[in-house]
């Protein structure tokens, strides 16, 4: 993961992480870190971190990364013959690149609802949504059980045998 800036210049934030940082000793990162994890925890959400996610054989991991590509260019037909209009094939391909195939599909399952689920459901394609894909026996192991919860909730909300 590359590495980002961040400019806080809400003071009241800024004194917020220094209270942190001075309490517990730490750095700013940390405490920036501490804070973001304690929203998440407080959301009932699992922070998406490269240590927490499982370990997994390379070659589950290449063939999880081409089952959501194969998916996304799926949609990405779908879409183009429902408006007839080209359309790309948005953010998946960057963000497996950069965050690999684990961390893509959580983003994705972990979001809202999207547009792209509504489509899916109004063309009877659920099949190729990543909330399907992760509930597939051979990569369900690798996602925790809030995950798939919410797959499996979304998925049944609209009749889906799970």
């Amino acid at each position: 993961m590359e590495p980002t800036s961040i400019k806080i210049v809400d003071p009241e934030t800024i004194k917020l992480i220094h209270q942190i940082r001075d309490e517990d000793d730490i750095g700013i990162t940390e405490a920036v870190r501490r804070s973001a994890k304690a929203y998440l925890a407080q959301k009932g959400r699992v922070p998406v971190t490269e240590t927490n996610l499982p370990q997994a054989a390379p070659d589950l991991l290449a063939k999880l990364a081409d089952r959501l590509r194969s998916a996304n260019k799926t949609y990405v037909e779908l879409l183009t013959a429902d408006d007839g209009q080209r359309h790309s094939q948005g953010r998946v391909p960057q963000m497996l690149k950069v965050r690999g195939p684990i961390e893509t599909a959580l983003r994705f399952v972990r979001s809202e609802e999207s547009r792209g689920f509504q489509f899916l459901k109004s063309k009877d394609r659920l099949d190729v949504a990543f909330e399907s894909i992760i509930l597939e026996p051979e990569f369900e192991h690798l996602f925790d059980e809030n995950t798939k919860s919410v797959a499996r909730l979304r998925l049944g909300r609209e009749g889906r045998r799970i």
